[in-house]
């Protein structure tokens, strides 16, 4: 009797050792590659022949803490996916790190200094620059018949068009023109990268000013 019930206890075995599946950590992306200090942006990493017990538990990790802060872990949900808050934390760039089962996937992230209110915008491209390269920026203005837009000598209106001062926090990253005058309603300006980094773009008109945090990434040449 002992060997008759032998033989379906081994096949009930290896039964369920053919439903344990090891996971794997397939991808991982954080959803806006430039947030503002004080704001949170998702990031989601993803698992793929995810076993269901034990349930995966990926840890997560920033570059520079004092730039951008994350949770230290989280499980996986039922379709292997998890989903975790980055928090801007003071304006400079990081990468986040999701790892499980001896894999690590990256992606980077920047923090823009908290927005000033003016009567002009800044735009600098929402990935990471080349180095040695050039990209585009851009600053807003809308002309209005208010001061200090315009000057009316001998009964005449004149529309001023602005020149904005610009400056580079770190010149060895990425440099800047040191004025920009007005030609559009949205002028662009180069951005020049010259080393691998951060730094931060910053635009005055005036007493206003706006600053914008990019990172610069060497693609050989």
């Amino acid at each position: 009797m002992k060997n008759l019930f032998s033989i379906p206890l081994s096949l009930s075995a290896l039964a369920v050792a053919s439903v344990v599946i090891s996971s794997e950590l397939s991808d991982f992306s954080v959803a806006s590659y430039g947030i503002t200090a004080g704001s949170k942006t998702p990031a989601t990493a993803t698992l793929i022949s995810m076993t269901k017990s034990p349930i995966p538990v990926v840890t997560f990790t920033s570059s520079n803490s004092s730039v951008a802060q994350v949770p230290l872990s989280k499980l996986a949900s039922s379709t292997g996916t998890v989903v975790i808050e980055v928090t801007g934390i003071a304006p400079g760039c990081a990468q986040i790190s999701a790892s499980y089962g001896g894999r690590t996937r990256t992606d980077d992230v920047v923090v823009h200094p908290l927005a000033q209110s003016t009567s002009f915008t800044m735009k600098v491209p929402d990935q990471v620059l080349p180095y040695p390269g050039l990209s585009n920026g851009s600053l807003t203005k809308t002309l209005t018949l208010s001061t200090p837009d315009r000057t009316a000598p001998s009964g005449s209106i004149t529309l001023t068009r602005p020149s904005w001062r610009l400056s580079s926090s770190n010149t060895s990253i990425v440099t800047v023109p040191d004025s920009v005058p007005q030609t559009y309603t949205t002028t662009n300006f180069k951005i020049t990268g010259k080393g691998e980094g951060c730094a931060t773009i910053t635009a005055k008109l005036g007493t206003q000013s706006v600053s914008k945090t990019v990172m610069t990434r060497y693609i050989g040449g």
